[in-house]
């Protein structure tokens, strides 16, 4: 499958069905999904809170979601509020996704928590506010982007860029492992554009950030990352200790972007998972996500618990 196909075999909406049936969440494969696992220690480190404001939220979208000769925004809007299963009859759009993520949220052992992530406004050079350039805008309060369309800025994705912050001592979490995109090679004379998964390999390898530098792995196993980066992920165990899960939600939901049978063609699932996964996804992506996450493998390798308990990565405190 070529590296940014998107696939039609689970079909292009979510069917949203209800809560877990009880063969499923009993499932020799969910229970091997949790084996070991604290769930008081599971932290999805990349979710998403989206919404129109309708609720006082403070939360905004771009009119041009809205706007019939904007027809990619419209399909986009309508894409993602599918994959949370906010319908076009909810009477609010802040309400119906809240409530969603919750009921997906019961089907997990008590503990288990999500780290909600702020759209902030778009800024151009000068520091100001751009609200033509954004397209969802998610208050603080309650890579290279590709889910939304930003500011037109994807050089600001560049990882190697994130030295700047890492030289000041802060600890960086590169989203979805850098796996989509290209970047210009800046250490380079001839600054050729190369893969940004690459370009954050090379840091992660650096010693002078091995306790600073981090990456989450949502997204990873989409569609539209390249094998490449899965098996690195998976292979690195040198790695393992500075990644962390996160689902990128409600992205799991968008039908498009996963393709188990896919991962079992490129030998990192059985083909008997691949079809309890599909099941799974149709009641629960969030389920479905981290239940995948812990079936690839590659021979003896595999992601540990380690990288799905992330709690305590948010919780202790650090010293200089």
């Amino acid at each position: 499958m070529p590296a940014r196909a998107m696939t039609l075999r689970e079909g292009l909406r979510n069917p949203c069905l209800g809560a877990l049936p009880a063969e499923l969440a009993s499932h020799e494969l969910v229970r091997a999904a949790w084996d070991g696992i604290a769930a008081d220690k599971l932290w999805d480190a990349h979710a998403h809170l989206l919404g129109t404001g309708d609720s006082g939220s403070g939360c905004t979208e771009n009119a041009r979601m809205h706007e019939r000769w904007h027809p990619g925004d419209v399909v986009r809007r309508r894409a993602i509020l599918n994959a949370a299963c906010v319908g076009s009859d909810a009477v609010s759009v802040d309400g119906a996704y809240l409530q969603r993520l919750r009921s997906l949220a019961d089907d997990f052992p008590i503990g288990a928590r999500w780290l909600l992530y702020a759209f902030d406004h778009a800024h151009d050079d000068a520091g100001q506010r751009r609200t033509d350039w954004t397209t969802f805008h998610v208050p603080n309060a309650c890579g290279e982007e590709k889910a939304v369309p930003g500011a037109g800025r994807d050089d600001l994705g560049n990882p190697l860029l994130v030295r700047h912050a890492l030289s000041a001592g802060v600890r960086v979490i590169v989203a979805h492992a850098a796996s989509l995109g290209h970047a210009r090679d800046i250490d380079q004379p001839s600054q050729a554009m190369r893969p940004a998964f690459d370009l954050w390999a090379r840091l992660m390898d650096e010693h002078d950030w091995q306790t600073q530098l981090f990456g989450d792995i949502s997204a990873v196993f989409q569609a539209n990352r390249t094998p490449q980066a899965r098996r690195v992920v998976i292979q690195r165990d040198d790695w393992h200790a500075r990644l962390l899960h996160g689902s990128d939600y409600p992205l799991p939901g968008v039908m498009p972007l996963y393709a188990p049978d896919a991962l079992a063609a490129e030998g990192l699932l059985d083909a008997r998972d691949a079809d309890v996964l599909r099941r799974i996804r149709a009641h629960n992506p969030l389920l479905f996500d981290f239940v995948l996450k812990r079936s690839v493998r590659i021979g003896e390798s595999r992601l540990p618990r380690r990288i799905f308990e992330t709690r305590d990565f948010f919780t202790q405190t650090r010293h200089a």
